[in-house]
């Protein structure tokens, strides 16, 4: 088996157990449980090709015995003695022929590497620009007030963000413009889930597991793995508003309210 193949079933099992782990055992556990699972599963898929190069360094060297060499003389013909009644057979025009057409042939390993290479450089440049893309809003972003939006990591206001997002380092959370209609409880409720998502370091983690699918993308559970990994974070954010003491009906409410806003900045 080559090690790309055995690579791949290694990354298979890995991903169909974590998903089977979460569908059955942690089918009712919290949010930020699940999260933690899935952020050891890739790990774990991040640090598999290092496996490859694990045998080599472990395997102990065995002395074999060379085999014992012939003590009976050998006539020319056995030797291969071509002075002496051999003759040499020049190799036949169709074998030169066959080799020809499988050299002129496609060299199927390079092509899939090409693949392969663009599919990561195009989901890494797409990473990328959009990592450029926040951070232009965030510098033309201006600060919001702590009257305002009292939180514990900064807050900015910027008209080019449809949706709350927990940008991390100096922005902290970026909110719309339309966030200073919004009556208190709901600026509350709204700075509550992105500061979670700032303590839980969602912000950095979830960049990483995007690099980490763009060296997977082939792969249809890496995509399905990054899916349930974007959920468990946000699940576990909602646990953090509902443990901060609002209740699960007003929290709701304003959930629902925000994917309406949403909707409408999008149409227009």
């Amino acid at each position: 088996m080559s090690p790309a193949l055995e690579l791949v079933l290694k990354a298979t099992v890995l991903l169909a157990l974590a998903l089977l782990l979460e569908a059955v055992a942690l089918r009712r556990a919290s949010g930020k449980l699940r999260h933690g699972v899935w952020c050891a599963a890739l790990a774990a898929l991040a640090l598999m090709p290092l496996t490859l190069f694990l045998p080599p360094l472990l395997a102990v060297p065995v002395s074999t015995p060379s085999p014992a060499l012939p003590t009976s003389p050998l006539t020319p013909a056995e030797r291969g003695d071509k002075s002496e009644g051999s003759a040499w057979i020049p190799p036949l025009a169709g074998a030169r022929g066959r080799a020809g057409v499988r050299g002129e042939g496609i060299d199927w390993q390079r092509t899939l590497l090409l693949c392969y290479a663009l599919g990561v450089g195009g989901l890494l440049l797409r990473l990328l620009l959009d990592r450029a893309a926040l951070f232009s809003l965030a510098r033309r972003a201006t600060r919001a007030s702590t009257t305002l939006f009292p939180c514990a990591f900064p807050v900015h206001l910027s008209p080019a963000v449809p949706t709350p997002l927990a940008a991390g380092g100096r922005t902290g959370v970026l909110l719309p413009e339309s966030a200073t209609q919004w009556d208190d409880e709901r600026r509350h409720v709204i700075l509550l889930h992105e500061a979670a998502h700032l303590r839980r370091r969602d912000h950095i983690t979830l960049p990483l597991a995007l690099g980490l699918q763009a060296a997977w993308w082939f792969h249809p559970l890496a995509w399905l793995a990054l899916t349930r990994f974007r959920a468990a974070a946000e699940a576990a954010c909602d646990e953090a508003v509902v443990a901060a003491g609002v209740s699960p009906a007003t929290y709701a409410e304003h959930l629902l309210e925000a994917a309406k806003t949403l909707k409408l900045e999008v149409a227009k």
